[in-house]
């Protein structure tokens, strides 16, 4: 594992646990980490400068989520990525958010309609800059799950919010990967699909506005999962479609 220092990567807003979190997951799916290499807790505190009580709760959380594995009297060491696990977790995700756009449609206020508004002509701006430049991904990145989010927290459902909370991480990974894969015509494609989503709402149609969402996430997770994006990807034939 290596041993660079990237405090500055840690975002105050968030607990020390998630941020750590975040950033040892998006380098298991990336491949910067390797499979089959070792993670102990002392080279996780050392390199964030932590104390072991957040790298502890990294190591377990990653483990729950299959992209590590721990072995006892043995060490804990990154996972194969497996492509059915990720297909799995891209069409749960699809499923619980095309369930939240439907019940967000039928109870979002023309408030948050604005609020979604303003959001996608973020997106439509962040398109004419450069989008290869990391911090115009980021902020495109951004607008994206603020706009999912409006629509998520206007369902009124805490359970199923809860649902879209604790799968938010890995949906955090799988758009940090989609949108640094920098693919101009998918940018393009996105939008456009962010665009009729945004007019099934205002026409409260929540039948489409859940199969408009349902679509462009597995069509992301499609694209992510390609073999240029993650060519490290295991695939062990038990994909169904």
């Amino acid at each position: 594992m290596k041993k660079d220092v990237i405090t500055d990567e840690l975002e105050i807003a968030l607990p020390l646990r998630d941020q750590i979190t975040d950033i040892l997951r998006r380098q298991i799916i990336s491949g910067e980490l390797k499979k089959g290499e070792k993670i102990s807790e002392r080279d996780i505190s050392s390199r964030f400068h932590v104390s072991t009580a957040p790298a502890k709760e990294a190591i377990r959380t990653l483990n729950m989520e299959g992209l590590l594995r721990t072995y006892p009297h043995k060490g804990t060491y990154v996972s194969d990525l497996y492509e059915s696990n990720l297909v799995q977790m891209i069409h749960l995700r699809s499923v619980v958010e095309g369930t939240a756009a439907y019940w967000g449609t039928l109870h979002i206020t023309d408030e948050d309609i604005d609020r979604m508004k303003d959001y996608l002509d973020q997106f439509s701006a962040l398109l004419r800059e450069d989008v290869k430049e990391k911090e115009i991904v980021e902020k495109i990145a951004k607008a994206n799950y603020s706009f999912h989010r409006i629509l998520s927290i206007a369902a009124g459902n805490s359970y199923l919010d809860q649902l879209i909370l604790t799968m938010g991480s890995i949906n955090n990974t799988i758009r940090y990967l989609y949108y640094f894969s920098y693919i101009p015509s998918d940018y393009d494609t996105s939008y456009q699909e962010h665009k009729a989503l945004f007019e099934a709402v205002t026409k409260k149609d929540p039948s489409l506005a859940e199969q408009i969402t349902v679509k462009h996430i597995r069509r992301v997770g499609s694209t992510v999962l390609s073999e240029e994006n993650i060519p490290h990807l295991t695939s062990d034939n038990q994909i169904s479609e």
